[in-house]
């Protein structure tokens, strides 16, 4: 993957956790699963390039 990927990647998950509800529900805090999500996605761009830098992607992700 490329950083055009993670870019793309990132900005989808930062409009999904800017969608979401903050307040918990019914299936719990869904922003709180997209930043698990967010994290997730990092450890798998992380191996598929040793370029891959986790704490810009997780800003780009709206992750603190």
């Amino acid at each position: 993957m490329t950083k055009k990927h993670f870019k793309a990647i990132a900005a989808a998950v930062a409009q999904a956790r800017d969608e979401a509800e903050p307040a918990p529900g019914e299936y719990g805090d869904p922003v709180a699963a997209i930043d698990t999500l967010a994290h997730a996605l990092a450890d798998v761009c992380r191996q598929t390039n040793p370029n891959f830098d986790r704490a810009r992607f997780l800003s780009a992700c709206g992750v603190e």
